[in-house]
């Protein structure tokens, strides 16, 4: 990856190359998304908005014509483009002229928190508007189901989960980009800074102001319970556990930073597994970033 890195930083050819190539490899690989609006942040990091602009713009110009080539339709190609590399732009603004990782995502949370609130403003009824889509989902999947496969309690869970899809959505776009942001910035420290984003990523803490925020959305889906307002909050809530998520894993990363060693290592593959095979586990981490402003956990202290 370093190398496609310093070839991305070569020249706006070559950027757009190594981003354009991933971005339709990523239609047959789709993690190699990740990895696009990654190169297309690591330009704009280095090499400013503006020049991030006009990697945007001939970007989608060359995704629009290879779609066009394709399927006859150039705005599939454009509007993949603006999906993938548009939302990069103004985090990694933030991020280059800020140079603080808290800043930018908190900028990205903030662009979420926005499209799940216009959401609510255009359609009237979202969860309605999932339970259609799934309900297509539901009819192909009953032709190739097990036979132990329940269809109506298969749709029994999906009509409840379709009140939170919206924020499970907004808030799966929202680790995406982040992370991506991640890589470009461990990216421009692997070519410009060496271990300079384990120093970065390890300091992030959210302000104050921001967690208020969200304990107020939390509050206020525990307080309404039902109805509209209550199912809004829960929608933001969900946007707002990706950011608490992150925040407390740049406390473990902190935390296990001065260990050295094999065993450091293995802690890092426990916590890894451990998360994945028990998820309410994460809800301990979100905790962890919550908590953070005014416990800072960074202080336990580490042994050798």
């Amino acid at each position: 990856m370093r190398f496609i890195a310093a070839y991305t930083m070569r020249g706006r050819y070559q950027a757009l190359v190594a981003i354009c190539g991933l971005a339709i490899a990523s239609l047959l690989i789709p993690p190699l998304s990740l990895f696009s609006s990654a190169l297309y942040a690591l330009v704009v990091l280095r090499k400013g908005s503006g020049e991030g602009a006009w990697v945007l713009l001939f970007a989608l110009l060359a995704l629009g014509a290879g779609s066009a080539l394709q399927t006859g339709n150039p705005a599939q190609g454009i509007s993949y483009g603006l999906l993938l590399f548009a939302p990069s732009w103004p985090v990694a603004v933030v991020l280059r002229e800020s140079r603080s990782l808290t800043l930018a995502m908190e900028t990205a949370l903030g662009m979420g928190l926005c499209v799940v609130l216009g959401v609510y403003a255009v359609v009237s009824d979202p969860a309605a508007l999932w339970r259609e889509n799934m309900q297509l989902f539901l009819q192909a999947l009953s032709q190739n189901a097990p036979e132990d496969f329940d269809p109506v309690k298969f749709g029994n869970a999906m009509d409840i989960f379709s009140h939170y899809l919206t924020g499970t959505v907004v808030g799966g776009s929202l680790l995406s980009l982040i992370l991506g942001l991640f890589i470009a910035r461990w990216l421009q420290a692997n070519l410009y800074n060496p271990g300079g984003f384990g120093r970065e990523f390890s300091q992030l803490r959210l302000h104050k102001p921001v967690v208020y925020l969200g304990l107020a959305f939390i509050s206020a889906g525990l307080l309404l319970k039902e109805g509209n307002l209550a199912e809004i909050a829960w929608n933001l809530n969900g946007v707002f556990l990706v950011l608490f998520i992150l925040a407390g894993f740049s406390i473990l990363h902190a935390v296990l930073l001065g260990r050295k060693g094999f065993l450091t290592f293995v802690i890092y593959l426990a916590i890894f597994f451990i998360l994945i095979m028990l998820k309410w586990l994460l809800l301990l981490v979100a905790f962890l970033g919550i908590s953070d402003p005014w416990l800072d956990w960074r202080k336990v202290p580490k042994r050798s």
